[in-house]
């Protein structure tokens, strides 16, 4: 539990911003509720907080046709890399929320998501074992793809930009020095480890030509409202259903870019920056024809002139032609794609959190992501320009 009292008066102050038939705007101090951190993030901090009985009177909580006596607070850091809108963030959610693929959003400002608690867990290695599994959060995935969400451009740009100009992110001076090497070289230990490693890798060039192969991979068709940060801890399994949380990225994508995040820890062990393999086609498969044909059933719905057998012959050329954008060569194409630039994101990522923590476990803990994820993408560009099926990464450079 949470016993900082710096916290819990800011907790409290955020709660008497509620509207006031929130029952948690009636809260006045520390012994109203609970407060426990449901993990320390790599960006943000999340707590779950949960009221204590007393304050559940008739009187307070009359006004609510629904009361949720747990939320989880999103704190949002003052130095987060996307311009936040709340009023964004608020269509978002409210969209994604009535199409029943996310959690409701309580309250928003620039500090502060407040949203209601999902009672599930988040997806594990077992579940990419499952394949009834896999087929309905490749449906999820395909819902949450083809929602229209009445957003401007800017949001686009802005994601666009960071992600494929890292001249323009804040570490970018750590990336082009290699400011981590020192701090590498002045511990025997790390020196030994990590040193050739972080030496040799240009990351700063891999992610240029990978970005490139993805822009090169993808058209115009396969962009979509894409999640953005499509790891295991954003999609969570309750009862029958898949959700998924953290939507602080989402915005319009190329698909691949949540294909590639999923496939970038298929099957393994570690939920965020393990290097277990990269799944066979067959394999891909399994998650790839269930996320086309629930696209490619929407845009059947959506064709209103043709009977039923019309509507089936229609769906089976899409399906069957190997160039259509639904094709399972082109969404293997964009998902290994970008599953590289995954393993570039994450390196990147590593090596700009060890350099600004380089004694601490958390510092340390990073420097191996990078490398257990560098070397893993290394690999994986000599196998994806060896895949006879796809010669676009046969122009990939190559350390």
């Amino acid at each position: 539990m949470i016993e900082s009292d710096e916290i819990l008066r800011k907790l409290i102050e955020l709660f008497q911003k509620f509207n006031t038939i929130n029952v948690w705007s009636q809260i006045t101090g520390k012994n109203d509720f609970q407060a426990e951190y449901l993990g320390k993030g790599n960006i943000c901090d999340v707590i779950r907080c949960r009221l204590n009985p007393s304050i559940l009177t008739k009187e307070n909580t009359k006004f609510s046709s629904i009361y949720h006596n747990e939320i989880v607070v999103k704190i949002l850091p003052d130095n987060i890399f996307i311009k936040y809108d709340p009023l964004e963030a608020s269509v978002i959610n409210t969209i994604i929320c009535s199409n029943g693929i996310g959690p409701r959003l309580f309250y928003t400002d620039h500090q502060y998501k407040v949203y209601e608690l999902i009672d599930g867990r988040t997806y594990n290695y077992n579940d990419d074992c499952n394949e009834q599994t896999v087929r309905k959060l490749a449906r999820t995935l395909a819902r949450f793809h083809r929602l229209n969400v009445p957003i401007s451009n800017d949001s686009q740009q802005r994601w666009s930009s960071m992600i494929e100009n890292l001249e323009l992110m804040p570490f970018y001076d750590i990336l082009e020095s290699k400011a981590y090497l020192p701090l590498i070289k002045h511990d025997e230990q790390l020196r030994q480890e990590y040193y050739d490693f972080a030496a040799k890798i240009d990351i700063i060039k891999l992610n240029a030509n990978i970005i490139r192969l993805c822009h090169d991979i993808s058209g115009q068709s396969s962009f979509v409202f894409s999640h953005n940060d499509f790891n295991r801890n954003n999609r969570i399994v309750c009862n029958d259903h898949i959700k998924l949380i953290d939507l602080d990225y989402s915005t319009y994508y190329y698909r691949g870019y949540d294909l590639g995040r999923y496939f970038s820890n298929y099957r393994h062990r570690d939920d965020m920056f393990g290097a277990e393999s990269f799944p066979t086609d067959h394999e891909m498969d399994i998650f790839l024809n269930e996320y086309r044909h629930e696209m490619v059933r929407k845009l059947k719905c959506n064709n209103t002139n043709n009977n039923n057998d019309d509507h089936d012959h229609w769906m089976d050329e899409i399906l069957d032609d190997d160039h259509h954008q639904y094709s399972l060569q082109q969404l293997r194409a964009e998902s290994k794609a970008f599953t590289l630039l995954a393993y570039a994101v994450d390196t990147y990522f590593g090596l700009w959190q060890f350099t600004i923590d380089p004694n601490g476990s958390h510092g340390k803990y990073f420097l191996n992501v990078a490398k257990t994820r560098g070397m893993e993408l290394q690999r994986l560009i000599q196998q994806f320009i060896n895949d006879d099926d796809h010669k676009q990464f046969v122009h990939l450079y190559s350390q």
